[in-house]
């Protein structure tokens, strides 16, 4: 299906895999393909839906790809995706292995301040993710923390105090 020119036949695609419910039968079965190259400019709709699925089916195999794409998407708003995706890989095995991913990375995504005049600088990549960060990191946690660099001295005081900044998974 995402060999498919048409834009609206690759969308049908993607709601497809998401009906599915199943993350590593529609992973294996053609969403690892839908999604863009870190080195795609512009993401085409088809792909940041693919990249958004991820988060409903939470295939183990695209975690490697999602954390790739923050790291190094060209496309603010892929970057933006893959991290509100990761958000919901609460109950992975991988999900210490997100959490210190995506806050490394977020942490170097992050403009400095400038001393002068304590202004961060423009990063259009930064300006899409940093909306999804803390959301996306309370998700995966557990935690209820309300801001990025709340966040950044949760993360630093637990990892580097031995515990982990990860809660237990819910069991519903």
């Amino acid at each position: 299906a995402f060999k498919a020119k048409d834009e609206g036949v690759q969308l049908a695609a993607v709601k497809a895999f998401v009906e599915t419910g199943d993350g590593e039968a529609a992973w294996k079965g053609g969403l690892k393909a839908a999604l863009p190259d870190a080195k795609t400019e512009e993401a085409k709709l088809p792909e940041v839906r693919a990249v958004e699925a991820c988060k409903a089916l939470r295939p183990d195999g695209a975690v490697a790809t999602l954390l790739a794409l923050v790291g190094k998407a060209k496309d603010p708003k892929v970057a933006a995706a893959a991290v509100q995706a990761l958000g919901g890989y609460e109950r992975s095995k991988q999900r210490v292995n997100i959490l210190n991913e995506l806050v490394g990375t977020l942490r170097t995504a992050r403009p400095g301040t400038n001393p002068t005049t304590g202004q961060r600088g423009n990063s259009p990549r930064w300006d899409a993710m940093a909306p999804e960060a803390v959301p996306a990191l309370n998700e995966l946690t557990g935690q209820k923390v309300a801001d990025f660099d709340a966040w950044l001295q949760l993360y630093d005081e637990k990892i580097r105090g031995g515990r982990s900044a990860v809660a237990p998974p819910t069991v519903i």
